[in-house]
């Protein structure tokens, strides 16, 4: 199957023989269905139909169900492990697709990883989603997303981007057991995450909550703003969206505040004292 490579050099030049990861593929899959759905062209359209042909046969675990983290550029799967994220970056991958094309079994498929995250995910205790798990649902020592993450049992990272897929998919599906789980969600970024004497979001937790992170990060901060008030407003929840302005107002304040140079670009991070100044593309 034709497929997209996995990496391409700062010149521009793609390696077909490097790893594919999952997030990647997921982002790619959401670009050209959503620029399908304004643009209409036929070159967007192919463009989506490969990447949505490509997520589907060669990162879906057939036998415990799932998105595989990464693959070979063969298609082999590489990385095994069940991570939260990315399996909210499926759900809105193909949620997006099914709204560009009609493609049912699209929508089949970002309601599976739904009921995926929902059942093995999902602290029945505690509330809130869990980072990882391995290949064939069982808890891991390490659940970190990335070797530059805390290794700590929830993240903001994930729960932003579970909101954020669930809200796109309740565009599409608007059940009343998800409008309940993105509510939830908002209550767990507004009682937890949004730290309340700073205003911005604490980024690692324990298992009941607890937090435990010193960083800032001002990037997902002005991106949690946009996505906390989009779930309230898409859920159709007018005293939610209305309480969830504040702290989104709150995140955006202090970005500018705090995170923004004199030439109105955003700085990364900060831990304590220490300003990171790079420029992140993301950022």
């Amino acid at each position: 199957m034709v497929d997209f490579v996995g990496k391409i050099t700062h010149s521009g030049l793609g390696n077909a023989l490097a790893n594919k990861g999952v997030i990647l593929n997921a982002r790619i899959l959401w670009t050209f269905s959503a620029g399908y759905r304004f643009n209409r062209s036929e070159k967007t359209e192919q463009l989506a139909e490969r990447a949505f042909g490509y997520l589907q046969s060669y990162f879906w675990d057939k036998e415990n169900g799932g998105l595989f983290g990464g693959g070979d550029c063969l298609g082999k799967p590489v990385k095994k492990r069940k991570q939260a994220y990315t399996h909210g970056f499926g759900i809105y991958a193909f949620s997006e697709y099914f709204r560009a094309t009609g493609c049912k079994e699209s929508l089949q498929l970002a309601i599976n990883l739904y009921d995926i995250l929902e059942r093995h995910f999902f602290d029945e205790e505690f509330g809130g989603y869990i980072e990882a798990l391995d290949e064939s649902w069982n808890l891991m020592d390490d659940m970190r997303l990335s070797e530059k993450d805390e290794n700590f049992p929830k993240s903001m990272n994930t729960h932003l981007h579970i909101l954020e897929p669930y809200t796109n998919l309740y565009r599409v599906w608007p059940t009343q057991k998800l409008k309940k789980r993105i509510t939830h969600l908002i209550e767990v970024f507004q009682n937890y995450i949004v730290d309340k004497q700073t205003g911005h979001f604490n980024l690692f937790f324990e298992m009941d909550s607890t937090n435990r992170s010193t960083i800032v990060s001002y990037g997902h901060d002005i991106e949690g703003a946009w996505l906390l008030h989009e779930a309230a407003q898409v859920i159709g929840e007018k005293e939610l969206t209305r309480k969830i302005q504040k702290a989104a107002l709150c995140l955006v304040d202090v970005t500018l505040n705090e995170g923004t140079d004199i030439d109105g670009s955003i700085f990364y991070e900060r831990d304590g004292e220490h300003l990171d100044s790079d420029k992140h593309w993301s950022v």
